[in-house]
């Protein structure tokens, strides 16, 4: 018989804990049990030999329970509650069996492997030959503890190998789902991810309930077996998928927070806060759980759709991460206590200008203890009527006002330097201090009403949507009968904007944060703050519109339409870039416009377009040559000489640096650190221009791979964009990113420029 101990806390045998195991014999008489095991052949070489006192170790022992479950014996045994107090305490969920039913006679019986030792067939031999009845002894007890293993060994192993193809199905089930759900999250899709989450989770379910026989007594007692990694391997799966799903549901769950937080910012703040730390923390253990997944556990043809999962948790860690980051900012915008207020400039990209375009109308949005109090709009030209100064503008302007206002102060290409001018101005005008400047595009407006639906203006006869809007509200602010406030229909139309912005369901705030996402990408919304934090978080999320530095080669092509009226909605913009890299890097610009108006039924798209377009480039970059660009003698409207004009001093130091080339007339100065390039293009309707230019960038940039940043400017839609690089015969692209298309000679990218491309080119 064997004395098994010790046991574990819940009264299993710990078998990880067992230092030895002995074999005894008792010499008392007892009646004897009958036991039949089918007939060895005698030329057969595996030797039985009782053994009357023998210690047997925990790892042969252990082997011997492997063999068995592998083997998947069958058997047959009825089984029968003993009484507790015959037992050791560790053994009292076991049963143990009241007979053994002749193996001969069953179908399959026990037949001892070729390969297996002496050493094992006389083990079990002497675990057979030594029971006796349980009642009497304690070594009696201790055999049959060895035969209630086997037997359950016996019983359980089709199980066990059933429960396994299970659990490893549905955990494969389930990947597949989180994959699909972090493939919808990317989209922001969060009802479609929430779905996959959920069934995610009802599969990890169905395989943490098939591994519940795992976790009963024979699960401890098999814990130590060879092999027992593919069963922790299991449930390290099932645990991390069931936080990865939690997770995603917190999530979904903070979108229906947003949406039953009855427009109170705070309380929407909170409630994404709070579920992305849930989320946050679910990710990181969950990561710590899958690196001890072995993926041999799973079936083969899932094995690599796990690995990449496995690999792209960081990616997920990420997005909950971001969201974390968004949350916290929402709570640092709108306060906890104390009051803040922000400029919101309403640029509208059919007159572009540096930023975005024209800011005919702008907003002031105030929170209070973290909710929204106030919100106003107001038409600029109102507030730039109350400036006591008169302020020089920028040369390109004095044709067409006198005097420099919050109206153009978006001047300069970099949006941190043209804000700090906006807030600059709202000071002078307003008599008051602002915490930040927010963009907005009115395409993100036509996108919220395309998800919300029409809004109805019964005052003015009109019934506002995502397909009218920005023509509906030029017709009335151009055209419409209230002459002294042609921009009231924007204030009438904001609150019913924002009370219908709360009433929507959940599906429309995910869509309406889609838009948003949107905007940000395309540069439609952008936003600068005096306080650090809120800055910084601008500046890391995208959202600050800076000039970039770069390490790199560098362009930025921006279009300043002056005194076109919304011409820039009616025109196609084409751009090629051509890079040559010899003895020198060049670059050949050529930008095509095309004008569409002329025949248009709203007049504002039927002006001429005068653009003033500014190249930014890198320090030190010298102009080759230029064909196409206009020549206009464009005047101011005063001597600023004769009259008491101020200068600002931020826009004295950009043209302080201007020298205007006296063969192309091209403006050549600095701005944000680069070299700038500034020159007409005037394209009348139906009209198509084009302009080229050339020029070279210092050649420290020549040598090694290659690098260029193409910055975007905010508004701007270019139709076709087009990338060509020309390379000496020996010298060639072994790698790009974006991948750059190869041709007889040199190499190629064609795509939309909807936003910044980071083209990162390796040579040989």
């Amino acid at each position: 018989m064997f004395d098994v101990k010790p046991v574990d806390e819940t009264g299993r045998v710990a078998v990880s804990e067992t230092t030895e195991i002995s074999a005894l014999v008792c010499l008392r008489k007892k009646k004897e049990k009958n036991i039949s095991l089918p007939e060895t052949d005698e030329t057969s070489d595996i030797k039985i030999e009782p053994i009357l006192a023998s210690q047997i170790s925990k790892e042969d022992i252990l082997r011997e329970f492997e063999i068995y479950l592998r083997e998947q014996i069958p058997a047959v045994v009825r089984l029968e509650p003993i009484r507790e107090e015959q037992i050791n305490v560790a053994l009292k969920h076991i049963r143990a069996p009241v007979k053994f039913v002749d193996l001969e006679t069953v179908q399959n019986p026990v037949v001892l492997a070729e390969e297996r030792s002496a050493t094992r067939a006389t083990d079990l031999d002497v675990a057979l030959s030594s029971y006796s009845n349980p009642k009497k002894g304690k070594s009696g007890t201790r055999i049959f503890i060895v035969l209630v293993i086997v037997a359950l060994s016996f019983l359980g192993s089709k199980y066990i190998v059933g429960a396994k193809k299970q659990v490893v199905q549905q955990s494969s089930s389930a990947v597949q789902n989180l994959e699909e759900a972090k493939a919808k999250l990317e989209t922001l899709d969060f009802n479609g991810a929430s779905g996959s989450f959920l069934e995610a989770y009802e599969q990890f379910s169905k395989a943490g309930d098939n591994l519940n026989f795992m976790g009963s007594t024979l699960g401890s007692l098999l814990a130590d077996l060879p092999g027992a990694e593919k069963l922790k391997s299991a449930n390290n799966l099932i645990q991390a998928g069931q936080l990865i799903a939690d997770a995603g549901k917190a999530m979904t769950e903070a979108m229906d927070g947003v949406w039953n937080s009855s427009g109170k910012v705070n309380k929407m703040a909170e409630s994404l806060r709070n579920a992305f730390n849930v989320s946050n923390g679910n990710i990181k253990k969950a990561g710590t759980l899958l690196a001890n997944v072995d993926v041999l556990s799973l079936p083969e043809e899932k094995q690599s759709s796990f690995e990449a999962f496995k690999s792209k948790l960081p990616e997920f860690e990420k997005l909950i991460s971001v969201g974390l980051d968004y949350a916290k900012f929402f709570d640092d915008l709108t306060g906890s206590s104390g009051t803040k207020k922000f400029l919101i400039m309403f640029q509208n990209p059919s007159e572009l200008r540096p930023t975005g375009g024209f800011p005919g109308s702008y907003g002031v949005l105030m929170f209070q203890d973290g909710d929204l109090a106030d919100f106003k709009v107001d038409d600029v030209y109102n507030l730039d009527g109350q400036l006591k100064e008169n302020i020089i503008p920028p040369k390109q302007l004095q044709h067409i006002t006198p005097t420099w206002g919050m109206r153009d102060a978006n001047w300069f290409i970099d949006f941190p330097a043209s804000a700090k001018k906006i807030m600059s101005f709202y000071k002078k005008e307003s008599g008051s201090d602002i915490d930040g400047v927010i963009t907005l595009s009115p395409k993100l407006v036509s996108g919220i009403l395309d998800v919300i639906g029409p809004i109805d203006m019964p005052e003015y006869g009109l019934t506002l949507t995502g397909e009218n809007f920005t023509d509906t509200i030029q017709k009335e602010v151009e055209y419409g009968p209230n002459r002294a406030q042609p921009k009231q229909i924007l204030v009438d139309f904001a609150p019913k904007l924002l009370e219908k912005i709360y009433s929507s369901d959940s599906q429309q705030w995910m869509d309406i944060f889609n838009m948003i996402v949107m905007s940000i990408e395309r540069k439609d919304i952008l936003m600068y703050f005096k306080e650090l934090k809120l800055q910084s978080f601008a500046y890391d999320h995208g959202l600050s519109g800076h000039v970039k530095n770069t390490d790199g080669d560098y362009m930025m092509i921006t279009f300043s339409n002056v005194k076109g009226s919304k011409t820039d909605a009616v025109i196609d913009n084409s751009i090629s870039v051509n890079t040559q890299i010899s003895d020198e890097l060049a670059h050949t610009v050529s930008i095509s416009r095309k004008h569409n108006g002329g025949k248009n039924q709203y007049g504002f798209y039927n002006k001429q377009n005068p653009t003033y377009v500014r190249i930014l480039a890198p320090a030190g970059s010298q102009l080759k040559s230029i064909k196409g660009n206009s020549k206009p003698d464009f005047r101011p409207l005063l001597g600023y000489a004769d009259y008491n004009f101020k200068k600002d001093e931020d826009l004295s130091g950009l043209e302080a640096t201007v020298h205007i080339d006296a063969k192309t007339g091209v403006d050549v100065y600095r701005e944000s650190g680069k070299t700038g390039f500034g020159f007409w293009l005037i394209t009348n309707p139906g009209e198509t221009k084009t302009v080229t230019i050339q020029y070279s960038v210092p050649d420290k940039y020549i040598g090694g791979d290659y690098n260029l940043y193409m910055q975007k400017q905010p508004g701007l839609i270019v139709d076709e964009f087009n990338y060509s690089l020309s390379l000496p015969s020996n010298t060639a692209v072994i790698e790009s990113q974006p991948t750059l298309d190869r041709i007889s000679d040199g190499y190629i990218l064609s795509r939309k420029f909807d936003n910044d491309i980071d083209l990162k080119i390796k040579l040989k």
